[in-house]
């Protein structure tokens, strides 16, 4: 068992490795989704009539909803960009942001634009139209799918930080799992929750995350920020400070 002062397993380069590669999206569910949703194209633009069209619809978007909800979906996470970024800080419910949500009206507004163009197209020329958004559709989605709207600057990637990392004490560690994690500003929050059965894998116990974070916090190298809700209570994010991940970076910057 760990003890309050050693952590289960130490912060080498191995943990780096699984810390980061945990957070990166499925690249053949990813390119999955946009032929699902070109597909649902395909079947909008097509001359088809009566239930086959609808019924199609319907499969290609439970398939959709299939691949995101066990590839793709990423819980516990949000965009960090909320200020302001200070300890103890009460903000307001997540809001509506245009990298995330806005992506999805892009693609929403595509699919609508070439679906009504397609009603003026008459004769054989519907199926070669049908094709040719289908193939528009695909190189969107996927664009729309993997791109990374949360990308902060002054920020060193996991990959390029010392190969000779070896982090043994519980704060140090938390620290560099979070930075890893690109909890950090422009970068993600994580709640809190999530942050412990993360760690949990790592054989870590709740009580120790805990300890380990509230240093953190008193050495101002990390936040905590309580969202208030409306109808279900509160939740608890964590993210590094601009000073937590500088800090960071300075040390193991490699």
């Amino acid at each position: 068992m760990p003890t309050p002062t050693q952590p289960p397993k130490a912060f080498d380069r191995a943990v780096l490795t699984d810390v980061t590669n945990s957070m990166k999206p499925n690249k053949g569910a990813q390119f999955a989704l946009a032929i699902v949703f070109a597909a649902m194209m395909l079947i909008l633009c097509s001359p088809l009539n009566g239930p086959l069209p609808a019924l199609g619809i319907l499969v290609t978007a439970v398939v959709a909803c299939v691949v995101w909800w066990r590839y793709l979906r990423r819980g516990g996470v949000r965009g960090n960009d909320y200020s302001p970024m200070k300890t103890g800080v009460e903000a307001a419910r997540t809001p509506f942001s245009w990298k995330e949500e806005g992506r999805l009206v892009l693609l929403l507004g595509l699919v609508f634009g070439l679906s009504q163009v397609a009603s003026m197209v008459v004769g054989s020329g519907r199926w070669a139209y049908a094709g040719v958004a289908a193939l528009i559709t695909v190189g969107v989605a996927y664009w729309v799918i993997s791109f990374d709207a949360w990308r902060p600057a002054r920020y060193t990637t996991p990959e390029k930080l010392d190969r000779d990392i070896k982090i043994e004490t519980p704060v140090e560690w938390l620290h560099a799992f979070l930075y890893c994690r690109r909890c950090v500003p422009g970068g993600l929050q994580m709640l809190s929750d999530r942050l412990k059965e993360d760690l949990a894998h790592y054989g870590w116990t709740a009580k120790e995350a805990d300890e380990a974070l509230n240093k953190l916090v008193k050495q101002g190298n990390a936040v905590k920020i309580r969202e208030l809700r409306s109808a279900d209570g509160a939740l608890n994010w964590v993210t590094l400070t601009e000073e937590g991940s500088q800090k960071f970076q300075q040390h193991y910057g490699g």
